[in-house]
């Protein structure tokens, strides 16, 4: 009986792609390739998988979604922008198309025993001692998916005693590029 190998799925050949347009420090691109093996060995759930039962994202399989590039049309304001919640002020990190906001977004009123950072900002610092480590991998093609295209995000740091007595805002947008993309 012969067996045929079934192709990879789009997420899996624009990696490489990915891994060379985003360079990492040897610890997160070893966390990007444990992720990459993860996914690769756990496939897409099925409606055959318990937790996915009601689900179907065989779409996901048909489809194309390179990561996100750079936006090219960044706002320059987010004062009317609707997703803020009615939080006009405050701590706020912005990410455009996955990517650290700098200009768009705001630190400089935390407490003391509070850091918020970009995950680009401290990486290179090796200040990331639970990245990949609450979530597994190993069991969730997902959590697989998202580790093997990690490249920023946010770190919140809140030291044992400390009261952070206003939100903390992340705030995910997306520069629209006319074509389906994939932010992680």
């Amino acid at each position: 009986m012969t067996q045929t190998a079934t192709p990879p799925l789009a997420f899996e050949s624009d990696h490489d792609e990915f891994a060379a347009t985003r360079p990492a420090p040897s610890w997160q691109a070893a966390l990007r390739a444990k992720g990459l093996a993860s996914f690769r060995a756990l496939g897409l759930p099925t409606s055959r998988d318990e937790d996915w039962l009601y689900t179907n994202v065989q779409p996901l399989a048909r489809g194309h979604f390179p990561p996100a590039p750079e936006a090219q049309h960044p706002p320059t304001s987010l004062s009317s922008h609707r997703f803020l919640l009615g939080m006009d002020e405050g701590t706020r990190l912005v990410f455009l198309n996955g990517r650290y906001e700098a200009s768009l977004s705001d630190t400089s009123d935390l407490p003391v025993g509070v850091t918020v950072e970009s995950l680009a900002a401290v990486r290179d610092r090796g200040e990331v001692e639970h990245l990949g480590t609450v979530a597994d991998a190993s069991a969730h093609p997902f959590v697989a998916l998202n580790q093997a295209y990690l490249d920023d995000g946010a770190v919140v740091r809140i030291q044992s005693g400390t009261v952070v007595h206003e939100p903390i805002q992340l705030l995910f947008l997306h520069d629209p590029v006319g074509h389906a993309v994939a932010v992680h």
